[in-house]
């Protein structure tokens, strides 16, 4: 992880003071690094694995800091910090170039101010705030609170979209006058001047775009394939052992073939039990390919403590499903291990695409919708003077959003998904990883974005161009089990012996079912994300004494009913992970008003 504070502040005594305040809050685990860089009224700090790949260059004309990869487009060359003062130079910043890899990265020029980008779909989280002469830049907003000129307050808007879809919309956050950098942009402010986002980079979609429509299947699977294979061949071109974070799903499946067909030498982590479906789906992948794998659990015990970390440092941005420890754990089970770790994210997101039959905001927004609150629920659980208006008229901006981003609207859909729910889960799970790896993420590749983004829907609907590619490019791993979170793990193509046994497989699947029913879950998300294990009660009793907190903000009857008490054991009706998704944002919120109501 890379946890950074940008200060421009033309009180020396003050920012000195600020830094000063900070700099031992500034790291949340035991084991990193702190750095800091100075020009002038600038200062940034960080705190940072040892390992992870930071640059910083300053000197009297100014200072740049890159935090992660911050690849060429043209090339897999990284940009360090001097290089980034040379193409980030001037006031003309239409024309700053932006970088694939997963980074973020600062220049300051005493005569231009400041300029602050990150990936370009804005998974590395960037926040900001300033006032007259003084900006404020971090991975998180924690630490804003502590320049005098920072009055912390509740910010309604924020709330609205973290119980409408878990995420942020619109940039807002919790704390007023506090926003998310968004995707794809550049920042840029000098003093006296109020601070801008300026578009610098958006996935080209519209019908001008659609350059392959007229091509055949297998040459889409061609195009696929280059593109796939250059979006990993790129970040591991070092030629250093790599982590991977292989699931037993189809994206790490592909991503282990593509790396084994690379002669990258690859340690493969798995979380779960042993005789999870999940670790049974993914040991075979690891043994045919040769990989050393890593096994790990992330016990329960520890959810309170990772619920702290997300709820203080995040504040909420991506949800509260975090709590689990997926990335703030990470610290201690990859010690010792590659300083990178490929990870699929959000590759199954740009490798498929929406029904043509489910394509307008309404049925876009409800299918998302399914992992917050409704519209006609939060009207009953938000106390209308002090929300006001605030739902309908975070639908029109989200609506307005959602039709913004294509003229097609099959990849309105499907840039919606991705630069909501992706963009802040992935990205946020990503930047707890980096604390104890770097994470290297193939969707962070515009080529492949851009290609992704015009193949048509007969060719990735889905998933069916990803799936061909593992059946003919890694026939060996079509053949194995595949993990779909779920009771299936039907494998892509089937041996001959193992269609002979469908009805003992069939026979398996109700057995787990039923064991399911007795308390056994082999099926580790759902365990873990269960709002009734031992480790989430943990959590609602951690999180219970705070419900009158915010009783000036939320129903308490209401409140009552959405969110039972820690005794209470939550009869979920189908899908354990959607249905509770909600409640866990009120936990977090619960949890947040403990220090910031």
């Amino acid at each position: 992880m890379a946890n950074f504070i940008v200060i421009v502040d033309p009180d020396r005594d003050r920012r000195a003071r600020f830094v000063k305040t900070i700099e031992p809050l500034l790291t949340p685990l035991e084991g990193l690094v702190t750095n800091r860089c100075d020009s002038g009224d600038f200062c940034a700090i960080w705190a940072a694995n040892p390992t992870a790949p930071i640059s910083w260059d300053a000197d009297e004309q100014g200072a740049a800091v890159v935090w992660g990869d911050a690849i060429a487009a043209d090339s897999d060359r990284r940009t360090d910090a001097k290089h980034l003062r040379k193409f980030w130079h001037g006031g003309d910043r239409k024309n700053f170039p932006g970088f694939d890899g997963f980074y973020a990265a600062v220049t300051y020029q005493p005569d231009f101010g400041l300029t602050v980008g990150a990936d370009i779909l804005g998974l590395f989280p960037v926040y900001y705030w300033c006032a007259r002469d003084i900006i404020l830049v971090g991975s998180s907003p924690e630490l804003f609170q502590y320049h005098p000129q920072f009055k912390p307050q509740f910010n309604p808007a924020g709330l609205i979209g973290l119980l409408l879809l878990r995420v942020l919309v619109n940039g807002q956050t919790l704390w007023s006058e506090v926003l998310r950098l968004g995707a794809g942009n550049l920042l840029a402010w000098q003093p006296g001047t109020p601070a801008r986002e300026i578009e610098q980079y958006r996935i080209p979609c519209s019908k001008e775009h659609n350059i392959y429509s007229h091509l055949s299947f297998s040459q889409h699977l061609d195009l696929l394939e280059d593109a796939i294979d250059r979006a990993i061949a790129r970040p591991t071109a070092s030629g250093k052992k790599q982590g991977l974070l292989c699931s037993g799903g189809l994206d790490s499946r592909m991503l282990a073939g593509f790396l084994h067909r690379q002669g990258t030498s690859v340690v493969a982590f798995t979380l779960g039990r042993r005789n999870d479906l999940e670790m049974e789906c993914a040991t075979p992948v690891v043994r045919a390919l040769g990989f050393e794998q890593h096994v790990t659990e992330i016990p329960m015990v520890e959810y309170p403590t990772y619920a702290d970390l997300l709820v203080r440092w995040e504040h909420l941005a991506g949800g509260f499903g975090g709590a689990t420890g997926l990335g703030w754990s990470a610290r201690s089970y990859l010690q010792n291990t590659p300083p990178e770790m490929v990870m699929g994210f959000s590759l199954d997101a740009i490798l498929s695409c929406p029904s043509s039959s489910s394509v307008s905001f309404a049925k876009t927004f409800g299918g998302t919708n399914t992992m917050g609150f409704s519209p006609a629920v939060l009207d009953k659980l938000l106390c209308r003077d002090v929300f006001g208006n605030l739902v309908a008229d975070s639908l029109v901006r989200l609506e307005q959003t959602y039709n913004h981003y294509s003229d097609l609207p099959l990849r309105q859909a499907w840039c919606f998904k991705l630069y909501h729910s992706n963009r802040f889960v992935m990205g946020l799970t990503a930047w707890r990883i980096s604390f104890g790896a770097w994470p290297i993420l193939p969707v962070l590749d515009r080529q492949l974005l851009e290609l992704t983004a015009v193949l048509p829907e007969a060719t990735v609907g889905k998933r069916l161009a990803q799936k061909e590619l593992v059946r003919t490019r890694f026939p060996q791993l079509a053949k194995l089990p595949l993990d779909r979170n779920g009771w299936n793990t039907e494998p892509l193509q089937p041996s001959p012996l193992r269609q002979k046994l469908a009805p003992l497989l069939l026979a398996q699947q109700k057995w787990r079912r039923l064991q399911q029913q007795f308390g056994y879950e082999r099926r580790r998300y759902y365990r873990v994300l269960n709002l009734n294990n031992p480790g989430w009660q943990a959590v609602r009793r951690q999180a219970e004494p705070y419900r009158g907190k915010v009783s000036h903000l939320i129903d308490r009857t209401m409140l009552d009913k959405l969110l039972p008490s820690p005794n209470t054991c939550i009869p979920f009706q189908s899908d354990a992970i959607a249905e509770g998704s909600g409640m866990q944002t009120l936990l977090g919120f619960l949890l947040w008003s403990r220090n910031n109501l």
